[in-house]
């Protein structure tokens, strides 16, 4: 499985995806993401890979509640 993280800078969070997600779309969003609210990390080959990295983005680290 892949995932992928979602930095949030509006919301303070990064949310860790599995890469079929609705949500993440193997890091291309639902809708793509402006820059300025947001990016994409990974892929990642691990969960706790993409724990890592949501980690290292000093934002609360949270599962995406769909996938």
């Amino acid at each position: 499985m892949r995932y992928w993280v979602y930095e949030d800078r509006r919301g303070d969070r990064a949310t860790i995806h599995l890469a079929h997600c609705a949500h993440c779309d193997h890091g291309r969003g639902r809708q793509g993401t402006r820059p300025e609210n947001g990016r994409w990390h990974g892929p990642f080959t691990s969960r706790d890979g993409a724990h890592v990295a949501a980690t290292a983005t000093h934002r609360a680290v949270r599962r995406c509640a769909h996938c």
